[in-house]
């Protein structure tokens, strides 16, 4: 998973630093041991230039690690970030899903309880229909009854 991938990234990172921080220091020893600059007998006969010009391609090649290292340290920041933005996100729909189903709960006791009181006021309704009629047909059934 991203997360996981992401660990992986900055631990490879982290040990790539170390690395390069030991061969820079093997390489500062290694030039102060040889004193600095120093008139040698082996001047003029080509030997030096070809151990500046491998230094030098040393030297190249550390600055492209550590470029290298820079640039995996970033790719590993951007992967980390990207992750608590896509964590972030997620909160957020999840919030947001928790609240939409709390309105349409809310919303449907208000309908169910709508429909409930309108059932009951039909009820009522009909049932003083039922006795209105009732006292209607009893005071038919009276008049009848006192005609005769």
């Amino acid at each position: 998973d991203a997360k996981a991938e992401a660990h992986h990234e900055l631990e490879r990172s982290h040990n790539r630093r170390k690395s390069l921080q030991a061969q820079d220091a093997e390489l500062e020893s290694r030039l102060s041991e040889g004193g600095g600059l120093t008139k040698s007998p082996l001047a003029g006969t080509g030997i030096v230039e070809t151990i500046a010009d491998g230094a030098a391609l040393l030297e190249r090649k550390a600055n492209r690690r550590r470029a290298s290292s820079a640039a995996e340290t970033a790719r590993a920041e951007k992967l980390d970030a990207t992750a608590k933005i896509d964590a972030a996100a997620e909160a957020e729909r999840a919030a947001n899903q928790k609240k939409a189903l709390a309105a349409m709960d809310a919303a449907r006791d208000e309908k169910l309880a709508a429909l409930e009181a309108a059932d009951n006021e039909a009820a009522r309704e009909r049932t003083m229909n039922a006795r209105r009629a009732k006292k209607a047909a009893d005071a038919e059934r009276e008049s009848r009854v006192a005609e005769h």
